[in-house]
């Protein structure tokens, strides 16, 4: 039995040899009249370094900080509608011994796909369901100019220079939002006519800001002179003995 069993394994082993010396000759023939092999099979998630060969001359290799993302830029980030401004608010929900437990109610918000007629396109925006309900009603254009959304600043990538609006939107929940609401009335007739606001208008002028908590709300000046002159304590010199 144990002869037998030797005899069957030196047998595969020398299988393998000559399928493996076989294999070889093939390799080298291959190489020798100039076929060139197949490359290895890559896997899905193998990152390639960025070479000259690899990068694409037209797209601009830019790195954007997003600062919590475009939504939030415009005043509306988070679980909130892009063209209502629906967002969660907070009560109370009484148990039968009148026991009082807050909570909180959220907007049904989605991604939806809008028809733009102007462009002939789709726009994709963050919206409630009542936001829904009154874009079949009002049309995309005369919500989006309620809200004060730049339909034309959205649809660009953000990394161009015309995707952000010089605006937060107005029904924006941000301190930015509030502040930008004075800017409104000059740029109303420009929002959604054929360019991004950016492109037609720069940005207004705002007023400064308040002062960080750190900061002191007056700068110190040289403060107010004496009204007389200090006479410095001269010491007399010792003379040596």
């Amino acid at each position: 039995m144990d002869a037998a069993v030797l005899q069957r394994s030196s047998g595969v082993a020398v299988g393998l040899a000559a399928a493996a010396a076989a294999g070889a000759a093939l390799f080298a023939r291959m190489t020798s009249h100039g076929v060139a092999s197949s490359p290895p099979a890559r896997a899905c998630n193998t990152i390639l370094p960025l070479t000259p060969s690899t990068v694409d001359e037209d797209v601009p290799a830019v790195v954007m900080n997003t600062a919590g993302g475009r939504r939030k830029r415009l005043g509306v980030g988070g679980r909130v509608c892009m063209l209502t401004g629906k967002k969660k608010h907070k009560g109370i929900v009484r148990t039968f011994s009148e026991k009082a437990n807050k909570r909180y109610w959220r907007p049904n918000v989605m991604w939806k796909k809008f028809w733009w007629a102007r462009e002939k396109k789709f726009v994709r925006l963050f919206v409630s369901a009542a936001g829904i309900k009154k874009v079949d009603f009002l049309g995309l254009e005369q919500v989006c100019k309620m809200a004060g959304l730049d339909l034309y600043a959205w649809c660009l990538p953000h990394w161009m220079p015309g995707s952000r609006q010089p605006l937060a939107l107005k029904i924006g929940y941000t301190p930015e939002s509030r502040r930008d609401k004075m800017f409104w009335p000059d740029y109303n007739k420009k929002l959604n006519q054929g360019a991004p606001l950016s492109e037609v208008c720069s940005e207004p002028i705002r007023p400064p800001g308040k002062p960080a908590p750190w900061e002191p709300l007056r700068r110190k000046g040289p403060g107010t002179p004496p009204k007389f002159e200090v006479k410095r304590l001269v010491v007399p010199k010792m003379v040596n003995a």
